[in-house]
């Protein structure tokens, strides 16, 4: 029957033909064998599946909820014996807008805010087993209340810490720490007070170290003993020895290893050396000479031993009693002196002999050739030596040594030098009286009087040939007979002088005696000396004239021709510490010609003391410039361009070529209105509208080639600017490059990473932020990119995505868009930090110290 309208009732239904209860009529006609859940109070008979879609979840939807509250909603209980119910919950708060927001979930509970199974936190803290309302400690990523059991090992980054109460390891309840099942490194079990270091098991046995500070704890085969120490033998090391070579005791060696049988030589090319205290050595030193072969055992000599009662006993040098002894009885005898040594050496206190006579000698410092006894007593400042000479007169002598300096011998004076005899005389000539005034003629009175020799030497007798080698004085003239010699005094009655008329041939001068001269004084004499007019000094010819003969070329003079005459004049003395007056040269040379052609030249300079201070400058004449050069000059001075004078007189601009003006250093063209330079160079700068005391305009360094502009140059850069910089058009590098961009430096910066130079419209650049994306091809996907926005986006089937390269301050978001319902794994270096669910993305942060900081795993969706 084909019913067009629903419009149809009946009182007991349809029904197909062969159908059961179980079955649905679908409205094509056909039945539905599936099996559904009632939406309400129903049972499930079978296992409910979810398929592999993003969407396919159980939801619960708490949107009706407005008033604000706080609740906790169970999301799964399971029915158990006796009303017992296991719960996964959580507990949240809706805001009054009705926004729900969750604070802790929980798995296992018996009712809302009973003890808990397991307790999560929005911010991911995990707690098992806590009470009621109770939360994970804060800083804790676990918290688990009461006794934790692992079977398996447990690994720890970071510290183990007990909160509350003492940290403890245990074995089956007794404290321990233990490598491996049968390996126990520390324990306590057994007697009170004694700790076990057991590398052999948990059991008390040989081999052991027993710390006991209580008990006795002495087991022969302990190598290692804590504790008082009652048994014989007992020590802190042991050797287990008892022979009269090591015996029992304690032993520290160099090179020195104990076999389980004897002490050998690890090292057989080394010397041992051993330090022992047992009964048999009391404390003792121990020397043995390298064997040659490793592990072989030496022969230890005990070089130094300390008995019970103290006694200090040395393989050599005697014992302690011998050194007390000698210590009570004062200086130690060294020995016999050597035929070589120098006495100056021995500075230790102690007495040497000398045996032989040869041997002291003054070349090795003995106050006496003669064999003898050397004391010598020391300080950390002073040294005495005494030496005693073993002949019949048995003399002493004595020095001192000090501050680096031994002072000579001195003798002391005895019955060897004066007799009793000698000593009555002395005593007899005392008695005598006061010797001091007893009209003895002393040295005073005889000062005043020459002796023979010293009158011979020191006056001139008055007859016999005597020679006077020094210079005499004589404040009146004496009579000097006639000279019979050449070599004898002149009596002034010989001498005949006389001198002709002055004429052009000069003046004669003669000076007639026993020999005559003949002298000619000219008008004025032209020296032929060295020909350099500078070895004539200022101060060579004091309150005179001179000329010389000297080479054109001479002094810099720069003359023509071969030769030129030096007149040289001195005011004074021609030095500064006469009065200060310089001395003057005059050249007398040739211009431009040789022997009669050239023109004729003066040149003048000055002088003082040793050396001409300033250069030769010429005398102007008419041979240089004429009546007419003269006259065009003064033309010039009236129409042509002066130095330092306004050249502007059409204009009145205020232009002058400069030269110093107002002091200010310059040399150019400069504005005399602005005070300003046109085109100028000043010290170092060539500047060009710059003002006279300043560097307002464009300044060109001339060392640096850099230019300054309303300031002076720097060092680095080509063009230093005071304030800002405006231009029509734009700044270019070098290389043009639009990818790229200037900062302050004066550098160039790449736009490749996150910030780009967008030039998809050519004639609209733009600087964008350029987060780069990724895609997946295949199931794997490796980055190393240094960009510091990265998003990734994937929809294949088992993706992972490594990254190979992690750097500073990244932003990383990874979406999951898998259809298959599948994680996302996400490795750094190769090793799996995460798993993304489905349907989510996941944002991570690299710290400056390339930490990784992930935010809350987030649902995604496309949208679009």
């Amino acid at each position: 029957m084909d019913v067009k309208y629903a419009y149809y009732n009946t009182s007991k239904g349809y029904k197909v033909t062969g159908g059961t209860a179980a079955q649905f009529l679908k409205a094509d006609g056909s039945l539905d064998n599936n099996s559904y859940v009632s939406k309400s109070g129903d049972t499930m008979s079978g296992t409910l599946t979810l398929n592999h879609a993003v969407n396919s979840t159980i939801k619960k939807d708490l949107s009706t909820i407005t008033a604000a509250s706080g609740f906790a909603r169970d999301i799964l209980q399971l029915a158990g014996s006796n009303g017992v119910v296991d719960t996964l919950a959580w507990f949240g708060a809706v805001e009054a807008d009705g926004t729900v927001k969750m604070s802790y979930g929980y798995f296992g509970a018996t009712a809302y805010n009973a003890t808990k199974a397991l307790l999560w936190t929005s911010d991911q803290r995990v707690g098992i087993g806590l009470n009621g309302s109770s939360l994970p400690l804060d800083g804790y990523r676990l918290h688990v209340s009461g006794n934790s059991y692992t079977s398996g090992n447990i690994g720890v980054a970071g510290a183990i810490n007990s909160t509350a109460g003492e940290l403890q390891v245990q074995r089956q309840g007794v404290n321990r720490i233990r490598t491996s099942s049968t390996i126990t490194l520390v324990s306590a079990e057994g007697a009170s007070g004694i700790i076990y270091l057991r590398p052999q098991g948990d059991s008390t046995s040989a081999g052991q170290i027993t710390i006991n500070a209580n008990n006795t704890q002495f087991i022969d085969a302990y190598n290692l003993l804590f504790g008082n120490q009652l048994s014989t033998g007992s020590t802190i090391f042991h050797t287990n020895l008892a022979n009269s070579t090591h015996g029992y005791g304690m032993w520290l060696g160099h090179n020195l290893q104990f076999n389980g049988t004897d002490f050998i030589q690890p090292r057989g090319s080394l010397n041992s050396l051993g330090l022992t205290v047992n009964n048999h050595k009391t404390f003792s030193f121990n020397y043995g000479s390298a064997t040659g072969t490793n592990g072989s055992v030496p022969t230890l000599t005990e070089v130094v031993k300390i008995s019970n009662t103290g006694k200090i006993t040395t393989l050599n040098d005697g014992t302690s009693s011998d050194w007390m002894s000698a210590y009570n009885t004062g200086l130690v005898y060294r020995g016999v002196l050597s035929p070589t040594v120098d006495l100056n050496s021995i500075t230790s206190t102690g007495w040497w002999v000398q045996t032989g006579n040869a041997n002291a000698t003054s070349a090795n410092n003995y106050p006496a050739g003669l064999a003898g006894q050397l004391r010598v007593y020391y300080s950390s400042v002073h040294i005495v030596q005494e030496y005693t000479t073993y002949a019949n007169n048995n003399d002493v002598y004595r020095r001192y040594y000090f501050s680096g300096t031994w002072y000579p011998w001195t003798k002391d004076w005895d019955s060897n030098d004066f007799s009793a005899t000698n000593i009555n005389n002395w005593n007899t000539a005392f008695n005598w009286g006061n010797h001091a005034n007893a009209g003895y003629l002393t040295n005073a009175p005889l000062s005043n009087y020459y002796t023979k020799s010293e009158s011979l030497d020191l006056f001139v007798g008055k007859t016999g040939v005597e020679t006077i080698s020094d210079t005499k004085t004589f404040t009146h003239s004496p009579v000097i007979p006639n000279g019979t010699l050449g070599t004898h005094a002149v009596n002034r009655n010989q001498i005949a002088l006389s001198a002709s008329p002055e004429n052009e041939g000069g003046q004669q001068l003669t000076i007639s005696g026993n020999n005559s001269v003949s002298l000619t004084n000219y008008f004025v004499t032209s020296r032929d000396g060295s020909r350099n007019a500078d070895d004539i000094a200022p101060n060579s010819t004091p309150r005179r004239v001179r000329f010389d003969f000297a080479k054109s070329n001479s002094a810099g003079l720069g003359a023509s021709g071969n030769y030129a005459g030096i007149m040289t004049y001195a005011p004074w003395d021609g030095t500064t510490a006469s009065t200060g007056d310089s001395s003057y040269q005059l050249a007398f040379a040739n211009q431009n010609g040789i022997n009669g052609s050239g023109v004729p030249m003066l040149k003048i300079r000055k002088g003082i003391d040793g050396s001409w201070t300033t250069p030769w400058y010429k005398l102007w004449t008419e041979a240089d410039f004429t009546e007419t050069n003269i006259q065009q000059w003064n033309y010039m001075t009236q129409y042509g361009l002066q130095l330092n004078q306004d050249f502007t007189v059409n204009t009145g601009s205020g232009l002058m070529i400069s030269d110093n003006h107002l002091n200010s250093s310059e040399s150019g063209i400069v504005d005399i209105h602005q005070k300003r330079f046109l085109a100028t160079k000043r010290k170092e700068y060539y500047s060009y509208g710059s003002e006279y005391d300043g560097l307002g305009g464009l300044n060109f360094h001339i060392e640096s080639a850099r230019f300054g502009m309303g300031r002076g140059a720097n060092d680095s850069d080509k063009l230093a600017v005071k304030g800002s910089v405006k231009a029509s058009e734009n700044f270019k590098s070098e290389d043009e490059n639009p990818d790229t961009m200037f900062i302050p430096n004066g550098r160039t910066a790449t736009l490749k990473d996150e910030i780009v130079n967008d030039q998809s419209d050519p004639k609209d650049y733009a600087v964008r932020l350029d987060p780069h994306e990724y895609e997946f091809s295949s199931s794997n996907l490796s980055i190393d990119d240094r960009n510091r926005l990265i998003h990734i986006i994937g929809e294949q089937i088992k993706m992972v995505v490594n990254f190979k390269e992690i750097y500073p301050k990244q932003q990383i978001v990874i979406y999951n868009f898998d259809n298959g319902g599948g994680t996302m794994g996400v490795d750094v270096y190769g090793k799996r930090i995460y798993n993304i669910s489905p349907g989510c993305f996941l944002r991570l942060y690299v710290t400056k110290s390339r930490r990784i900081i992930a935010e809350q795993e987030q649902n995604c969706k496309f949208i679009w």
